[in-house]
């Protein structure tokens, strides 16, 4: 998997993340393993724990929310996340897609 991205359990808990993914949440690789990533999420963290529930289950989920990486702003994300491994435990892909800041001409 290409650019940002985190693997978490079925509930969301982080088990590992790439370095990009760690510069996005502004956590180190090991510092971010074991936080719960709804946590970072600052709009729709309830959707969000249902489509966690959805990716567990097998169906690839994308939704467009915030998050907000540690002590820095929040900012638009567009999530992929999909299931990469079903035995024993359930494990999930996480693809982070940041929106650009959006600049009005005036």
């Amino acid at each position: 998997m290409t650019g940002p991205h985190v693997y978490t359990d079925g509930h969301g808990r982080i088990l590992d993340l790439s370095n990009e993914g760690a510069n996005l949440l502004n956590v180190t690789s090991r510092g971010g393993h074991g936080r719960q990533l709804a946590y970072f999420i600052v709009r729709d963290r309830n959707q969000l724990l249902r489509q966690i529930e959805i990716a567990s289950r097998g169906h690839a989920v994308v939704i467009d929310t915030v998050f907000r990486p540690l002590e820095r702003p929040p900012r638009a994300v567009t999530l992929r996340i999909h299931r990469v491994v079903e035995m024993p435990v359930v494990e999930l892909a996480w693809r982070f897609d940041c929106v650009a800041p959006r600049t009005d001409a005036l």
